[in-house]
């Protein structure tokens, strides 16, 4: 609606946006900014004049602070700029000034795709506020508005994803041959071109990973499809060729749960139950001990500093156990209680 338009770009000039609607504003002024309105000499100027008078107008009330004239502010050297800004923001009426036609407005793009061809992450904001680190020499692709029941991205290579939650619209990412669905959590994927695998790793939340070709039908892609479930610290690897999925543990297993983590992994003559129980609960891996009898054997140490596997060797070693992964899980085998 116009009025909350204008009342938009009112905030984003006096500095008052949220990040999102920064977003929304900038993308707006790059889709206008090269537009010809091709408007008469007088009205061109009329506007430009009107345009500079608020900025000027702004720029005094903020003389005690730092003001940062931004992308839409740059582009008002633009004449196509000023009249459009001009016609939306400072004109009361559509009707009374017909410095534009209804068909003449330029229309934004639906579609954008962002290629980081540096050598560095790049950080990217999506409509919802989702947020996405790209890795170098990757591109992902998204409607720049998201109107329908679901929150699609497409992504070339490899990308980290910290999505807001949604019940009412799940966001998947199309990769390769895969399809991940989420309602709100944090994951990684990585589908280089050309690659004949596609990996997903969770940090936080529950995904499902399931197979492109059911891209036709999204109404299906839900837990009860051809597929696997994803929780922390989980990942799968997709053989496209084949069709195959393998689940295991990511490499570096992170805590879920950050509060109190170092206070409660220091342990003095605690049981093996109480620490698996720790283990299972910050890390939400399900952790197995094979002999019930060494679940009674105790550990003394402080191993809050340390990654999940350097902790479970020390412990396992102390108490004449040892472990090993299997697939999602965690093993630990052994009579225990003989260092």
């Amino acid at each position: 609606m116009k009025d909350k338009f204008e009342e938009l770009l009112s905030r984003y000039v006096m500095g008052r946006c949220t990040e999102a609607e920064i977003r929304v504003v900038d993308q707006w002024f790059e889709d206008i900014v090269d537009q010809d309105l091709e408007l008469p000499t007088h009205e061109q100027d009329e506007v430009e004049a009107e345009v500079l008078k608020k900025i000027l107008a702004v720029k005094k009330k903020q003389k005690n602070k730092d003001f940062v004239i931004s992308l839409g502010l740059k582009a008002a050297a633009s004449l196509a700029l000023l009249v459009v800004v001009g016609y939306l923001w400072f004109r009361t009426d559509y009707q009374q000034v017909a410095i534009l036609e209804k068909d003449q407005l330029p229309e934004l793009e639906l579609e954008n795709e962002i290629t980081n061809s540096g050598e560095l992450i790049q950080k990217i904001i999506l409509p919802d506020s989702s947020r996405v680190e790209l890795s170098p020499g990757s591109v992902i692709r998204y409607d720049k508005r998201w109107t329908g029941p679901t929150r699609e991205v497409y992504l070339t290579g490899e990308a980290f994803f910290d999505v807001r939650k949604n019940p009412e619209h799940p966001f998947l990412v199309y990769s390769g041959s895969v399809v991940t669905r989420v309602l709100g959590t944090s994951f990684s994927v990585s589908a280089p071109a050309g690659s004949k695998s596609v990996e997903v790793m969770v940090r936080t939340g529950k995904v499902s990973v399931h197979d492109n070709a059911q891209r036709s039908n999204k109404s299906q892609i839900d837990e009860t499809t051809d597929g696997v479930i994803l929780t922390p610290n989980e990942k799968v690897k997709y053989y496209i060729e084949h069709k195959h999925w393998v689940t295991g543990l990511i490499d570096k297993p992170q805590p879920v749960i950050i509060e109190d983590r170092d206070r409660d992994f220091i342990f003095s003559d605690t049981p093996l139950k109480d620490i698996i129980n720790h283990i299972a609960e910050y890390y939400q891996i399900e952790v197995i001990v094979e002999n019930d009898a060494a679940v009674n054997c105790s550990f003394t140490g402080d191993v809050s500093k340390m990654e999940l596997h350097d902790m479970l060797t020390i412990i396992c070693e102390s108490i004449g156990t040892r472990y090993e992964v299997k697939g999602s899980k965690i093993l630990v085998t052994g009579n225990g209680c003989e260092p």
